[in-house]
């Protein structure tokens, strides 16, 4: 058969060495490249997730921070709201009767323990139904009624004490 233009031979067909050795480092580069590029892929994961893990931490830290400045905060706005009551007649004698409702008791079975400079203050017509007791442990604003079925305190002490709670939790 004659040979045209177009026709070759086996040995042309097959690829050279020299183009094999091509393809070959082609395919190692190929694979070395998808190698280091996982490997990139799992350090800056790891970076990332030590990150997070990090920020995490900021961030419970930030918003203890931010719960103690806030708690701290709302504690000063009641102190503030708190201290006109301490020498308010009207509402320490409103305060007063509802202890006793609390106790269930009549004002002549009880002995009031207040402040001594609060008894000049509260209305002597109301302080006659009362066993007043003059009590410097007492803080000034504050009560403490003492009858058979036990003792109820109220004032500043107690406020703080039940804002402190509220807050904490």
């Amino acid at each position: 058969m004659p040979q045209t233009e177009h026709d070759c031979t086996e040995d042309e067909i097959a690829p050279s060495k020299h183009e094999e050795a091509i393809a070959q480092a082609y395919r190692d580069g190929e694979q070395a490249g998808a190698a280091a590029c996982a490997a990139a892929a799992q350090a800056a994961a790891k970076t990332r997730d030590a990150l997070r893990l990090e920020f995490a931490k900021f961030d419970d830290a930030a918003i203890e921070e931010l719960k103690r400045v806030l708690a701290e905060t709302v504690a000063s706005l009641c102190q503030q709201m708190i201290e006109p009551h301490l020498v308010n007649r009207k509402a320490l004698e409103e305060r007063c009767d509802a202890a006793l409702s609390f106790l269930g008791e009549v004002p002549t079975r009880c002995k009031l323990h207040l402040h001594p400079d609060d008894i000049a203050d509260i209305d002597p017509a109301t302080a006659r139904d009362w066993k007043v007791v003059p009590d410097s442990t007492v803080a000034r604003g504050a009560l403490r009624l003492v009858g058979d079925d036990g003792i109820v305190s109220d004032g500043p002490e107690e406020w703080q004490r039940a804002i402190a709670t509220a807050l904490a939790s």
